[in-house]
């Protein structure tokens, strides 16, 4: 089987509403950060769409997550890959 590696076409953010906007940065290291906005009603996320990706393909996908000071055991951080 031939190996693909897929390429970053592109890069955009998303958020349901403007008071639910999370605070998106791209740090100096080129890792994209997200962070909470200060309210229970924070959502969003950073896209990432690739070309390349070959059908019945296994990818490896890396996410790094830190959280410090949870008020509600509900809150969370996650990933998902489509």
């Amino acid at each position: 089987m031939r190996r693909t590696v897929p390429t970053l076409e592109e890069v955009t953010r998303w958020w349901p509403c403007p008071e639910a906007k999370p605070r998106l940065s791209k740090g100096k290291d080129g890792r994209l950060r997200i962070a909470a906005n200060g309210t229970r009603a924070c959502s969003g996320a950073w896209r990432l769409s690739y070309r390349g990706a070959a059908p019945n393909a296994w990818y490896e996908v890396s996410v790094e997550v830190s959280y410090a000071d949870l008020e509600h055991p509900r809150e969370m951080l996650g990933a998902v890959a489509r």
